[in-house]
């Protein structure tokens, strides 16, 4: 195969998929909503400071071998010392379960739910 074959399919299944902008956007707005900041370092620099997340997610990670700060990249070629963010990264993933699990089953969750709204209705207005 060769890649000008396969890049048409592989541009699909990123669009498809969400790219990096996605997701930064979607790693920085979990992170958030546990009440912790990715820090923008400069252009594809960021800092996520792992060890001020709720414990069983920092202790989730700690198991997946990301401790404490860790320098991120979310476009490729990574910055020198950063790790690129993809969609199997274990932050991410993780930021995902976690945040699934909470909504799925918010009474055995240690974290706040973030809510379900049923297909076709619209969650309440927070005035």
């Amino acid at each position: 195969m060769k890649p000008e074959e396969v890049a048409p399919e592989w541009k699909k299944w990123r669009e498809l998929l969400g790219g990096p902008a996605e997701l930064l956007r979607f790693t920085s707005r979990a992170m958030s909503r546990l009440g912790v900041q990715l820090e923008t370092a400069n252009q594809n620099s960021y800092r996520a400071h792992l060890s001020e997340l709720p414990k069983p997610i920092a202790e989730r990670l700690v198991s997946r071998g990301l401790v404490g700060t860790i320098q991120l990249s979310f476009d490729e070629p990574p910055l020198a010392g950063h790790s690129v963010v993809t969609r199997s990264h274990p932050l991410p993933a993780t930021l995902a379960e976690s945040l699934l699990e909470g909504a799925l089953d918010p009474v055995s969750s240690p974290l706040d739910p973030i809510g379900r709204v049923a297909p076709g209705r619209r969650p309440p207005s927070r005035r």
